[in-house]
């Protein structure tokens, strides 16, 4: 709230976010056995019938909390749903966010089920992001500012909008950190996975980090939104919200630009070819982004130099603990190798 606050005050510009999140319905609430409250995947109508009284139950709690629901649907996991909400504050999308994860919890365990929002609970199928959906206002007319039909990129995005993108990437390697905060987090970010690997934007190409989606609604200029595919939902929302707009602002106030578009698939780019477009890879672990995060003055400053010394030390805590875990597949690949 006090950044957003700053913001308006600042640059006259008033930010809106939403959350596109996904989650597993697991028939055995243990972590002993992990199996999906299904086998069906999205393009199966014996899909929504399994899960359609979960996701009508988990609909009409989030409408009685008042989170308007865009959409909700199968996922392309067995037992997976998605659910995406209504553009807020981004105070209130982080609320929202909260809130969705206490129902869906809450109409599982009334089946005996559990739903999770794991990144990456199982290693053959795709794991959970909670992509943010990012758009901006002027703060005093309402005027939507990521929206210019003469785009000579032809995205139709402002220039405001492309300054925006260019912090994020700027920022994108410490900011990982934050938005993917675990160990599992980075399971679910490897190429080929519908998940981003690459520090890209891209017209509705969905193996960049951010994705500039197609909008199907009447009205462009009021849905002309970037879409940070990055983020999972075992960040805390408000901080991981927080973090990426002040990534952007950053941008703005520098009036960088990203550069031209990724708009082939950023999973078969060659090296060569990364480097001509100044792109890399995202970091491979949860320790590299915290190292990126330890170097960046502006996301440090912006956040708040205590909280992000407190967080990274909590967080090199749980890679050092995740370090000295023997997994089954060490023991199956190594135990009677050697």
């Amino acid at each position: 709230r006090r950044l957003a606050e700053k913001w308006e005050k600042e640059l006259g510009i008033r930010f809106q976010a939403a959350a596109e999140t996904e989650f597993y319905i697991l028939k055995h609430p243990s972590a002993e056995v992990v199996e999906p409250a299904d086998w069906e995947r999205c393009f199966s109508t014996i899909g929504y019938e399994t899960l359609g009284e979960i996701a009508q139950e988990v609909m009409e709690g989030l409408k009685a909390a008042g989170i308007k629901i865009v959409r909700l649907i199968k996922e392309y996991g067995p037992g997976q749903l998605e659910v995406n909400m209504g553009h807020r504050s981004p105070l209130r999308a982080a609320d929202d966010m909260v809130v969705l994860r206490d129902v869906a919890r809450g109409v599982a365990a009334k089946r005996g089920l559990a739903a999770t929002f794991m990144p990456k609970p199982f290693d053959w199928h795709a794991g959970s992001g909670m992509h943010l959906h990012i758009s901006a206002v002027d703060a005093d007319s309402g005027k939507p500012l990521f929206y210019e039909p003469g785009d000579p990129r032809g995205l139709g995005l402002s220039k405001l909008a492309y300054s925006f993108i260019a912090g994020v990437l700027k920022h994108i390697k410490p900011l990982t950190a934050i938005v993917a905060p675990t160990v599992n987090s980075y399971k679910r970010l490897i190429p080929g996975s519908w998940a981003p690997s690459a520090t890209c934007y891209g017209y509705n190409n969905r193996s960049a980090a951010i994705r500039v989606p197609t909008s199907r609604v009447e009205g462009e200029e009021k849905a002309k939104r970037i879409e940070f595919r990055v983020p999972d939902a075992t960040a805390n929302p408000y901080l991981a919200i927080a973090a990426t707009l002040a990534a952007g602002v950053d941008g703005i106030r520098r009036s960088l630009d990203p550069g031209e578009p990724v708009n082939v698939d950023a999973y078969k780019l060659s090296p060569e070819e990364m480097e001509r477009r100044g792109v890399s890879f995202l970091p491979r672990t949860l320790r590299e982004a915290l190292g990126y995060l330890r170097e960046d003055k502006y996301l440090r400053e912006a956040l708040g130099e205590e909280l992000v010394e407190e967080f990274i030390k909590v967080k090199m805590a749980e890679c050092d603990a995740y370090d000295k875990y023997v997994s089954p597949w060490e023991i199956r690949s190594y135990l009677n190798a050697f």
